[in-house]
């Protein structure tokens, strides 16, 4: 699976650059068409969420495949929750002296068998009273959402993520279903840019803490 990466201007000709990377990839390199040699390492904020994001942003606005974009967005936020899931569980578990391997983590994750179980799981890792009072005392995501997501209401966002990501991506992938338009496809984008927003605030202020 490859995710596109926007590169800054060549210095020498003033082209646009785009580079595809693997999905894990961590570095990349790339020759401009005037032949400059262009290279760089991503920074540790381009998590495997954003990465997916940048590729669900692609098929919305470059490629005109909204139903694709649709799919990209929810796996943007699935794979960031595995990725934090699975990140703080390691962390607990070497505190208290064990090892879990991938293996029981992957074991863990088939046994929160839907999106919100996963969810709940997940958040409940970075701050035990979960995603609404984290929001409430965190005063830039909460001007986020007023500002961005007026009718959204806090006690409702696992549902609203589930509504506006995963439910349309399963009728997607499951059903053949393409009477998604465009604008159902942006606002799968911006959900998800919100879930990975807030999710990485979390897990930001758990690692200060």
């Amino acid at each position: 699976m490859k995710i596109p990466l926007k590169l800054p201007i060549c210095g020498c000709c003033q082209n646009k650059n785009t580079v595809w990377i693997g999905i894990h990839d961590t570095s990349f390199q790339h020759r401009c068409l005037c032949g400059e040699e262009i290279a760089g390492s991503l920074g540790s904020d381009i998590t495997i969420g954003f990465k997916g994001l940048y590729r669900s942003h692609y098929e919305l606005m470059e490629n005109d495949d909204h139903l694709l974009s649709m799919v990209f967005s929810a796996a943007a936020l699935e794979w960031e929750i595995v990725r934090l899931h699975n990140k703080w569980m390691e962390i607990n578990s070497l505190e208290l002296g064990q090892y879990i391997s991938t293996d029981e983590l992957e074991k863990l994750l088939i046994k929160h068998r839907n999106i919100y179980t996963k969810i709940n799981k997940t958040e409940k890792l970075l701050c035990p009273q979960g995603f609404e009072s984290f929001i409430s005392e965190t005063d830039d995501i909460k001007m986020t959402i007023q500002q961005g997501f007026p009718s959204l209401g806090l006690d409702c966002l696992i549902k609203d993520l589930k509504e506006n990501l995963f439910w349309p991506r399963n009728r997607i992938l499951h059903f053949a279903y393409d009477g998604y338009s465009k604008s159902d496809a942006i606002k799968s984008y911006n959900f998800a840019k919100l879930g990975l927003t807030i999710l990485n605030s979390m897990d930001k202020h758990k690692s200060s803490q």
